[in-house]
């Protein structure tokens, strides 16, 4: 069984003699981790919400939005947020999102603090009251050492309740680039 990663194929030349044992390292594993490469997903439908009041960043859910992934050497990496949330007021209402890796570093700023907006804010202002709205971003985390990490999503509002429903889905996602 292979191990999954890539192998930086050879420059082959005239003399080299290609057979299956070559083919089979630079093509069969190198499709095979370009077909299978570290990825963890997370997808929620109708399961409730969640809910926050906090204005400084907080975790959504440690237990429903937690991902996981095993990198084999540094590694860029792609995450990837689509929902919908509703905020209670008619009165400026901003949201920010983080993802915090391994419990102790903010992607938004690669340290333990996270920059004053987040990974992704969104002013909402002129929204009527308690009416859905859309909330995706995409971000590449460039340099992840290898190993196992594990990414929370983090949310807050300022000064209002903000609502991400899961209906009628949810996503969450990270792979490796």
């Amino acid at each position: 069984m292979a191990d999954n990663i890539w192998t930086d194929p050879n420059i082959f030349e005239e003399t080299n003699n290609v057979n299956s044992v070559v083919l089979n390292k630079f093509l069969s594993e190198n499709m095979r981790y370009l077909f299978s490469r570290p990825r963890d997903i997370i997808t929620l439908r109708d399961i409730g919400s969640f809910t926050t009041t906090s204005t400084t960043l907080v975790a959504v859910s440690t237990s429903s939005l937690r991902l996981s992934i095993t990198t084999q050497s540094i590694s860029d990496l792609k995450f990837w947020f689509e929902g919908s949330f509703s905020i209670n007021s008619s009165n400026y209402r901003l949201i920010d999102f983080d993802i915090l890796m391994d419990g102790t570093t903010y992607l938004s700023t690669n340290t333990g603090t996270p920059s004053a907006r987040g990974l992704n804010s969104r002013d909402t202002n002129g929204a009527a009251s308690g009416v859905a709205m859309s909330a995706n971003f995409e971000f590449v985390f460039e340099e992840v050492s290898a190993g196992a990490h594990f990414f929370d999503l983090y949310y807050a509002t300022a000064g209002n309740t903000l609502t991400l429903v899961t209906d009628p889905t949810l996503q969450f996602g990270v792979i490796e680039v």
